[in-house]
């Protein structure tokens, strides 16, 4: 609205305190149509003068509002509201503003902790899965270190040792040494899975994170009579990312799998490169040969709490949460499947910069 022109709502305001909203509607209608002038929201100080003077006719209260209103001293009343109540509205927007950011800042924070927890939860289940095939494992070597030394003490302890069984009894040290660093390394991934993830993402051989990730679960694959297979393209370059997030989401899915496949099978792993609008990425497969999933489930199996296991070996959240790890990191992840053929889960991540 220009400064030059005068809304004729102000004056419809003062005329309704008396004689209702309707009537004031009314006078100020046949007003603008007595001075031949178009029912428009503003009217320039002349055409307001006019239907002032029209409305003047009209004699009584009506007369004394009109009167009023024409007088340029009302108007600068007038547009001193105008602007101040102008400034109230922009004030209130620009605070109702703030506290509105506040309020999805506090709620996004919420939101990334209770997802944090979620994820560790999540974890945490998946080691209970793993821990009965990694006291197994551990079983086998801890058995050969302790059936060595104790040959080794009972050995000693006759007092009859000769020097050519020295060189018998640093072979038994070896081994203990040997399995006792195998020993080392089991526990160690599982402590490094388990630990809560660093925020701040680093630069990552992909190959070395598999490897890592296969190193606590292989041994259970095994029990379950299912064939491990892995491809590495040469010369991978790295990615940038955090490294229990990634391990996480890589044994959600090779967990799926053995689940797919009670009675065994083959699951392979192929990691490659490819390019795709000028951007390198590298691109991760898991392919078993369980039951496959139907068609119609094939859409929601990130979804959360969806599962098809009726044993109820899972909630249905790990596929979930290893869509969102992933989604994190900028990359992607699509499902194929068969029923009775198998599975494909292949993961998009972009190559690091660094």
């Amino acid at each position: 609205m220009k400064m030059a022109e005068i809304n004729i709502e102000s004056l419809v305001g003062l005329l309704r305190q008396s004689i209702g909203i309707e009537a004031a509607e009314k006078f100020i209608n046949e007003a603008i149509k007595e001075v031949k002038l178009p029912r428009k929201g503003s009217y320039t100080e002349a055409e307001f003068k006019k239907i002032c003077e029209a409305l003047k006719k009209k004699g009584g209260y009506v007369k004394i509002v009109a009167t009023v209103a024409s007088k340029s001293a009302y108007r600068a009343i007038y547009y001193q509201e105008i602007i101040a109540k102008e400034k109230k509205e922009k004030e209130d927007l620009a605070r109702w503003s703030d506290t509105l950011e506040q309020k999805v800042e506090e709620r996004t924070k919420q939101l990334k902790l209770t997802q944090a927890q979620l994820i560790q939860s999540a974890k945490m289940s998946t080691i209970g899965q793993l821990g009965a095939a990694v006291a197994h494992e551990l079983n086998n070597p801890i058995g050969g270190i302790l059936g060595y030394a104790q040959f080794i003490l009972q050995k000693l302890s006759k007092l009859d040792v000769v020097p050519k069984d020295f060189k018998a009894y640093k072979q038994y040290i070896e081994y203990i040494e040997k399995e006792a660093k195998r020993c080392k390394s089991i526990v160690e991934s599982l402590l490094s899975f388990s630990r809560k993830p660093t925020v701040e993402p680093v630069v990552l051989d992909i190959k070395q994170l598999i490897e890592k990730t296969l190193s606590i679960i292989r041994h259970q694959l095994e029990l379950q009579n299912i064939k491990l297979t892995t491809n590495y393209e040469p010369g991978l370059p790295s990615i940038s990312g955090n490294v229990n997030q990634l391990q996480q989401a890589f044994t959600n899915i090779i967990i799926n799998a053995q689940h797919a496949m009670p009675k065994g099978g083959k699951l392979n792993i192929r990691v490659s490169t490819k390019t795709e609008k000028g951007k390198k990425n590298l691109k991760i497969s898991f392919k078993d040969t369980g039951c496959g999933i139907p068609k119609e489930n094939l859409e929601k199996v990130f979804e959360p709490f969806f599962t098809t296991k009726e044993d109820w070996k899972s909630v249905g959240i790990g596929l979930s949460i290893t869509y969102q790890i992933i989604k994190e990191h900028k990359g992607a992840i699509t499902a194929e499947s068969k029923v009775a053929k198998g599975t494909t889960f292949t993961i998009t991540l972009p190559v690091s910069s660094s």
